[in-house]
């Protein structure tokens, strides 16, 4: 069962702007020492907490049938309880744990083995005013970009493309940007330096459901 974005988005106070932004690291250690609840994707009924703060909506790609999306709304208020009412648990029974995030180190090699070993990590870098147009191929920002501002994404994999080596990322811009949501980004390129920010963290199987919500909410 998926966990919910929500939670960690409106509840997490240390994590980043919510709604305009957060902090992937701090986004784990809230896994690690707050735990999350179960939750699905927009317009699903799936876990406790399910995605429900907007529905899809146009980042910067033209060809979107979306609206603009809505970010001076502001990120909806933390809940206390689960706010999917055909789900069968209390909030406070429903939460999972990681285990201590970790950085990882620099090297591709060793980024490839902890996909391998646990699956996909996050990892940010410097967005280029050129990467929102990017459709097909392996990325690279162009020598005439310019700095927009920084993003998180997740890595979930790497290839070769005409003897370019990338890494596979999956963007949270919706499907109609990019390749179906996804980019291939070159690896070790200097100027996108994807393997200096990756973050990941495993389950942790022996810490119970339960939840001290009362201290908890306190703490954010």
């Amino acid at each position: 069962m998926r966990l919910s974005t929500a939670n960690v988005m409106s509840c997490c106070k240390s994590c980043g702007n919510g709604c305009k932004g957060g902090l992937d690291p701090q986004a784990w250690a809230y896994f690690h020492k707050h735990g999350l609840p179960s939750g699905g994707s927009y317009n699903t009924t799936e876990g406790c907490q399910p995605y429900t703060i907007v529905s899809p909506c146009r980042h910067r790609e033209n060809i979107s049938p979306y609206e603009n999306c809505p970010y001076r709304n502001g990120t909806p208020a933390c809940q206390t309880s689960c706010t999917n009412t055909l789900y069968g648990k209390r909030l406070d029974e429903d939460y999972r744990f990681a285990k201590k995030p970790y950085h990882l180190p620099k090297n591709e090699k060793a980024i490839m083995r902890d996909i391998m070993a646990h699956g996909p990590t996050t990892t940010a870098f410097g967005v280029m005013n050129d990467f929102f147009s990017y459709k097909s191929g392996v990325y690279e920002p162009s020598k005439d970009a310019e700095f927009v501002g920084g993003h998180a994404v997740k890595l979930i994999g790497w290839g070769m493309e005409n003897k370019v080596p990338y890494w596979l990322i999956m963007n949270s811009w919706n499907e109609y940007w990019g390749d179906h949501g996804l980019v291939k980004m070159r690896r070790n390129h200097p100027g996108i330096k994807l393997e200096e920010e990756c973050w990941a963290a495993v389950p942790d199987t022996k810490r119970g459901h339960s939840h001290n919500l009362d201290k908890d909410y306190e703490n954010l």
